[in-house]
C-alpha cells in the first residue's frame, strides 16, 4: 500500500468508525436515562470485562509499531530491543512511583492520559488551524474524560479515587464538590476557545473540527449522564482503544496482521499474567479495608493502566511519526 493511500484509507476508515462509535454511545445514554442507575458491582465488572478485552488490546502491538521508526539508522534488532527495555523501564517506574506515593501516581496518571486522550482524539488540522487553537482542542478532549465526570459525579469519582489513594470517600469527595464549578467552567471555556471560530458560518466549512465538536459535545453528554466507570469504558474502549486500532492496523497493513494477532495475544497473555501478580503480591490487606474485592480489582486495573500509559504514548509518537512520514512522501496535487 502507497503512502497516499494509506493516508486516504485512514482517513475513510476513522469516519466510518466516528458513526458506529457515536451510534453506541448515543444508544448507552438512552439506556443510562431510561434505566436505574446499575449497581456499583455491575459497573465494576463491566470496566474490568471492557477494558481487558476492548482496552488493553490496543497497547498489545506496542512491540511491531516499535519496529516502524521511519529514520534511517533507528531500525533493526538492537534499536528495537533497546526501545522496549526503555519501554518496560518507563512502565516498572510509574509502579515503583505509585507504591512510593499514591499520590504521585494518581496526579502523573491523570496528567499523561490527559495529554495522550488529547492528541489522539483531537481532529486533523488544516492549513488553517493555529498552534494555539489545536492546544485548545488536546486540552478540551484530554481532559474531558477526567474533568467531567470527576465535577459532574464527585461521589463516584470520590469512591474510585479513594480506593486508588487508600483515603477516605468523603475527604474525596468534598474536595472535588468543592472543585467542580472551577473544573466544569475552565474545560467549558478551553472547549468553547477550540472550537467556536470554526463552527462560524464560512464558504469553506472546517468538516474536520465540526466532527470534532460534534464528538466532544456527545462525549459530554455520555460524562454527564452515565456513572464514571461506565462512561469511562465507554471512551476508553468505544473511542479511544478503536480509533488506535484501526490506526495500526491502516499502518501495518494485511501484510503483518497475522503476526500483529500472534504478538498481540502474547502480550496480552503476558500482561494478564503481570496484572493477576500484581494483584495477588500487592497490599490486599489496606485495599480490602478500602471497599473489598472491587476496591482491590479496580485498584490494580488503574494502575496498570498507569503503568502503560507514559510509554505506550511513546509508541504512539513512533505511529505518528510513521503516518506523518507517509504523508510526506505522498504526492500532492496542485
Amino acid at each position: 500500500m502507497t503512502a497516499a493511500s494509506i493516508a486516504q484509507t485512514l482517513g475513510q476508515r476513522r469516519a466510518g468508525h466516528a458513526r458506529w462509535a457515536a451510534g453506541l454511545t448515543a444508544a448507552a445514554c438512552a439506556l443510562g436515562l431510561a434505566l436505574p442507575a446499575p449497581g456499583l458491582t455491575f459497573q465494576v465488572v463491566v470496566t474490568l470485562v471492557a477494558v481487558a478485552i476492548l482496552g488493553f488490546p490496543h497497547g498489545a502491538l506496542d512491540p511491531l509499531i516499535a519496529a516502524l521508526r521511519p529514520r534511517a539508522g533507528e531500525g533493526g534488532l538492537a534499536g528495537t530491543a533497546a526501545f522496549l527495555v526503555a519501554y518496560l523501564a518507563a512502565a516498572g517506574a510509574v509502579v515503583a512511583l505509585w507504591l512510593v506515593s499514591p499520590i504521585a501516581g494518581l496526579a502523573l496518571f491523570l496528567a499523561t492520559s490527559a495529554v495522550h486522550f488529547g492528541l489522539g482524539d483531537v481532529p486533523p488540522a488544516t492549513d488553517a488551524t493555529s498552534r494555539r487553537t489545536r492546544s485548545l482542542r488536546v486540552l478540551a478532549h484530554g481532559s474531558a474524560p477526567i474533568v467531567l465526570p470527576s465535577a459532574l459525579h464527585p461521589g463516584g469519582v470520590g469512591l474510585v479515587f479513594g480506593w486508588l489513594l487508600g483515603a477516605p470517600e468523603a475527604a474525596v469527595t468534598a474536595w472535588l464538590t468543592n472543585l467542580a464549578p472551577i473544573l466544569v467552567g475552565a474545560w467549558a471555556l478551553a472547549a468553547l476557545a477550540a472550537y467556536a471560530p470554526a463552527l462560524r458560518r464560512s464558504r469553506v466549512p472546517d468538516t474536520e473540527a465540526r466532527s470534532g465538536a460534534l464528538e466532544l459535545g456527545l462525549l459530554a453528554i455520555a460524562f454527564a449522564v452515565l456513572p464514571p466507570l461506565l462512561s469511562f469504558s465507554v471512551y476508553f474502549c468505544v473511542w479511544h482503544s478503536a480509533r488506535h486500532l484501526i490506526a495500526v492496523d491502516t499502518v501495518l497493513g494485511r501484510g503483518l496482521r497475522a503476526r500483529a494477532a500472534v504478538v498481540g495475544l502474547a502480550v496480552l497473555a503476558a500482561t494478564g499474567l503481570l496484572v493477576l501478580g500484581a494483584h495477588a503480591a500487592g497490599d490486599g490487606a489496606a485495599v480490602q479495608g478500602a471497599g473489598g474485592a472491587m476496591a482491590s480489582a479496580t485498584r490494580t486495573l488503574f494502575i496498570a493502566l498507569a503503568a502503560l500509559t507514559p510509554p505506550h504514548m511513546m509508541v504512539t509518537a513512533v505511529l505518528e511519526r510513521r503516518v506523518a512520514a507517509d504523508a510526506r512522501r505522498a504526492p500532492r496535487v496542485a
